[in-house]
């Protein structure tokens, strides 16, 4: 799989012979699907899944490449992403789409994507001199906010033991000394979509000596089923196991992890309850309070994250978009 620079002809093989059935669309192989004979001909961007069928066996998981003849140069290494199209764009079930139950008005509350469901996904991920250093099953979701409207959705790319490895065993980002994930985001650029596409990442990247927790960044060409999905932005994916990664201390079962103030992702919201109880309770003008609560949260931290948050402006703040830690 990969860029490709000339046409070829592909060769499956089984072991004992058995027969191979194979598919170009993305689904899922059956004993329906295409037989193959003597060889794939590609001469175009093509996604092949084949599948060994024997009477004696239970069939396997597909085999599945995506070969990729760019249009244009690429300068980014490639994530190709191949599922079923059913799981994309059926009108029930696809995650996709808004399907039946969508409200009429922005950003149309209850579609498909607003749903909370996992479909399978491969994974394949080439760097630009074409070493393929992630090719596995994979679990995806439709992320974000209002951003799911776009044409172009944000994606959670989970790894999970149900799909065959539990990790994804790859430094993506320099700037991190992490080498096994187990999930990221490819995001859309959120508020940026349709405009410079890494307004965010760039952000980031300037605080990036400052005393906060900031998503790793890359921005990555992707391909979906075989079709150029444009230029995405690869991040970490927040959370327990984000807390895990990037801090040796942490155990991702024991965090208390909340959303927006009032939405507990992990953990429990008992500490933060308490800690709000006392500083409405008491004047931290008094220093006795002051200092109490600072061995409750990180002062100077909260102090950096606010400074970066108003100079930058951001007009999706502090009613939304805001989430805090602690180990427990």
């Amino acid at each position: 799989g990969g860029l490709q620079t000339a046409k070829q002809t592909l060769t499956l093989t089984s072991a004992a012979g058995t027969p191979i059935y194979y598919t170009t669309d993305g689904s899922v192989p059956t004993t329906q699907s295409t037989l193959y004979k003597d060889g794939i001909p590609i001469s175009k961007t093509t996604v092949v899944r084949a599948i060994s069928f024997s009477d004696d066996f239970l069939p396997g998981q597909p085999a599945t490449r995506s070969f990729i003849f760019p249009d244009h140069e690429i300068t980014l290494p490639i994530m190709a992403l191949v599922t079923d199209p059913y799981n994309l764009y059926d009108y029930n079930y696809g995650i996709y789409v808004e399907g039946p139950n969508a409200e009429a008005a922005d950003p149309h509350y209850g579609a498909n994507y607003w749903q909370d469901w996992e479909r399978p996904i491969y994974i394949e991920y080439y760097l630009l001199d074409g070493q393929n250093v992630i090719s596995q099953n994979a679990g995806v979701k439709i992320t974000g906010a209002w951003s799911r409207m776009s044409t172009q959705k944000p994606l959670a790319i989970h790894a999970r033991k149900s799909y065959g490895k539990s990790r994804f065993d790859y430094q993506f980002f320099s700037s991190k000394n992490i080498s096994s994930f187990k999930s990221f985001n490819l995001r859309n650029s959120g508020n940026d979509f349709g405009n410079t596409h890494m307004r965010d990442a760039m952000i980031t990247s300037l605080v990036s000596k400052n005393n906060i927790d900031i998503q790793a960044y890359r921005p990555v060409v992707v391909y979906l089923n075989g079709e150029y999905w444009g230029i995405m932005n690869l991040r970490e994916r927040l959370g327990a196991h984000y807390l895990e990664e990037n801090y040796s201390y942490v155990d991702a079962n024991k965090v208390d992890y909340i959303k927006n103030r009032d939405e507990v992702k992990d953990g429990s919201y008992d500490h933060y309850q308490s800690m709000l109880d006392f500083i409405e309770s008491h004047s931290l003008a008094v220093d006795e309070n002051y200092q109490y609560i600072k061995t409750q949260m990180d002062i100077d931290e909260y102090i950096e994250y606010m400074v970066v948050e108003i100079y930058c402006k951001n007009t999706d703040w502090p009613g939304n978009n805001v989430k805090f830690w602690r180990p427990q």
